[in-house]
């Protein structure tokens, strides 16, 4: 029984226990693999279990399948002079898939009940944990050092594989605010765009008063970009990164030397209005979340005692907002948030506009 769920749908997997070993080799022999509900080895074929406000799911049979599995075995290739190197690889196949973990012995590693599919192969996050004699704290050493690469697991062993380790990514930006008064100083944060990533990878950096900042020893991977500190009547116009709009995420796996190049601009946007339920009465200490046509990143506020909102520091463009009875519903993912499309309000706004919008509380079912 697993109690204490937000409504919402969810998938479901179960793993073989962990007393449970596949063989070290690959033979004609299937055995037990992690299945997702109700009979399914990857989330694609999975079925989704819905559970409403207050509401219970019963019921619930999985049944495991079996599965041949085979190994991922290889060598990893480390700088001489290198420092700070993870001493553990991770297997993963997507953000929800889970994946496989391995420790690195004398130069060589191993990985066994592995299925087929397309993996991505990356060393852990960490290089070690120490604890303060005196104080007691718990920290853990950064790496400088990474791992990143994709594998391929057909239908039998894979041997011989190279993990190469690499530097860092050095990333070097500036800001270009010459329209903007600001107050304060501008600062950067970078949030890994992955699924349970550890606090640890985040990144932050302040910008100079000609607005450029600095990133050192960065993982070769997707970046989530958060700009704090923007003035009141300042919108981003631009995020620019190897010649390219960055869309989304910002990508550093290719490792290139380009500098983040941010554009601000006055005269930004507001949205405001008043939030609403099936009865309508105002609904106060809600979350509402705006999210433009062309990004798959939210904004959120909270509704004030008088069930009022308002966002600030928007670009000219088209917005969704919405709220939903549930505190801990968040619209992640275009899924998620076209199945909500149609009771979302919609709103246009150009340079400098002020226009309001009045929601009505989404009752999640």
């Amino acid at each position: 029984m697993i109690g204490g769920l937000r409504s919402g749908d969810y998938l479901l997997i179960a793993h073989p226990t962990p007393r449970y070993r596949p063989p070290l080799t690959s033979v004609l022999i299937e055995h037990l693999v992690p299945t997702w509900y109700p009979n399914a080895v990857d989330s694609s074929s999975a079925s989704v279990v819905h559970v409403g406000p207050g509401g219970e799911a019963r019921d619930i049979e999985i049944r495991m399948r079996t599965a041949r599995t085979f190994l991922v075995r290889g060598r990893v290739d480390v700088p001489a002079d290198a420092t700070s190197v993870p001493d553990g690889l991770s297997l993963r196949a997507g953000p929800i898939e889970g994946g496989y973990g391995t420790g690195i012995e004398k130069g060589s590693f191993e990985f066994t009940g592995v299925l087929p599919g397309s993996y991505t192969l990356e060393s852990s996050e960490r290089v070690s944990i120490t604890r303060d004699k005196k104080s007691g704290a718990i920290s853990s050493v950064p790496p400088r050092f990474f791992a990143h690469q994709q594998v391929e697991v057909d239908d039998h062993d894979v041997e011989g594989v190279i993990v190469h380790f690499t530097p860092g990514v050095e990333l070097s930006g500036v800001f270009h605010f010459e329209k903007v008064k600001l107050n304060k100083s501008l600062s950067l944060r970078l949030l890994p765009d992955k699924p349970f990533a550890a606090a640890t990878e985040e990144r932050e950096a302040d910008a100079d008063e000609h607005g450029a900042f600095h990133f050192s020893q960065l993982h070769p991977t997707k970046f989530k970009v958060e700009i704090r500190d923007l003035p009141d009547d300042a919108y981003i116009q631009s995020i620019r990164y190897e010649g390219h709009e960055v869309a989304g995420s910002l990508d550093l796996n290719s490792g290139a030397d380009s500098p983040l190049e941010i554009t601000l601009a006055p005269n930004a946007a507001e949205i405001e209005g008043a939030l609403r339920d099936e009865n309508g009465d105002l609904v106060p200490d809600a979350v509402v979340f705006l999210w433009s046509s062309d990004s798959d990143r939210a904004k959120f506020a909270n509704t004030g005692p008088d069930g009022t909102y308002g966002f600030a520091n928007l670009a000219p463009g088209e917005y969704h907002i919405a709220a939903w009875d549930d505190d801990d519903f968040e619209p992640e993912g275009p899924e998620v948030r076209k199945l909500y499309e149609s009771q979302t309000v919609t709103v246009k706004v150009q340079e400098g506009s002020h226009e309001t919008a009045d929601l009505k509380l989404i009752v999640l079912k």
